[in-house]
């Protein structure tokens, strides 16, 4: 954890562009996903209709799937395939 701590620090001293895009990336991903499972209930369980048609509007809109696949995809992990896989899916 250390490490990755002084990544952070690292990061944040040389490039403090790359880091604040980091960190807004995080916190909407952070915020935003609970958030939606939170309402999605909340308007299932409650017969609230505005919130259901709100949410529906809001899932099935271009902009925001794009939006969310855009935070999803900056912000996962990719990491390199290792020599041993590649090796067996050549054998394969």
């Amino acid at each position: 954890m250390e490490a990755l701590t002084q990544l952070v620090q690292h990061l944040a001293a040389t490039s403090p562009h790359i880091a604040s895009l980091l960190l807004v990336i995080g916190s909407f991903r952070l915020v935003a996903k609970p958030l939606f499972i939170f309402l999605a209930d909340v308007a299932e369980k409650t017969d609230w209709n505005a919130l259901e048609k709100f949410l529906q509007f809001v899932e099935q809109s271009k902009i925001m799937r794009a939006i969310f696949f855009l935070f999803d995809y900056i912000g996962s992990i990719k990491l390199p395939e290792s020599k041993r896989k590649r090796a067996e899916k050549a054998i394969r």
